[in-house]
């Protein structure tokens, strides 16, 4: 089973729909692939998105295959910026070490079309940090489970 397209949610089948949406916000904060060409903006750097992502309805189609639409519409509205009808975003580099990977999932909250997990996930043991403790929301949209949280609030 496909994790976008995931009709059951529970405690197993959260944590590979949260890797899915791992991997589009990555893909998405990342530029895409290849990056386009970087110009400047009121004295900032910034970088188009790649073509398959470069426009705002490409990139919210990309990421509603695992977020709802709001929480895709938020997560761009915050952090890409549209110019000359393709977006763009600041020239920078993302991201944490937390392993996702190896999270376990907690049911919090239970209703037929919305749910809640407490996340636990670790950092890598080098780094000696506790583990941390993220809650993501979810929402049945249509047939399928959706994370209703944005993505810059859970990675």
């Amino acid at each position: 089973m496909k994790p976008t397209q995931l009709d059951k949610l529970n405690h197993e089948s959260a944590v590979p729909l949260v890797l899915e949406a791992q991997s589009r916000y990555q893909y998405a904060i990342s530029g895409g692939s290849p990056v386009g060409e970087s110009f400047q903006l009121n004295g900032k750097s910034y970088r188009y998105l790649s073509e398959d992502i470069g426009t705002k309805t490409k990139l919210i189609s990309y990421l509603t295959q695992a977020y709802t639409k709001q929480a895709s519409e938020q997560f761009v509205g915050k952090f890409f910026v549209e110019v000359n009808g393709r977006l763009a975003q600041l020239n920078a580099d993302g991201g944490n070490l937390l392993e996702f990977n190896r999270a376990t999932a907690k049911m919090v909250t239970m209703t037929p079309v919305k749910r809640s997990y407490l996340l636990t996930v670790p950092y890598p043991a080098e780094t000696k940090q506790a583990n941390a403790k993220i809650t993501v929301n979810f929402e049945k949209v249509g047939n399928y489970w959706k994370i209703s949280s944005a993505p810059h609030v859970i990675f």
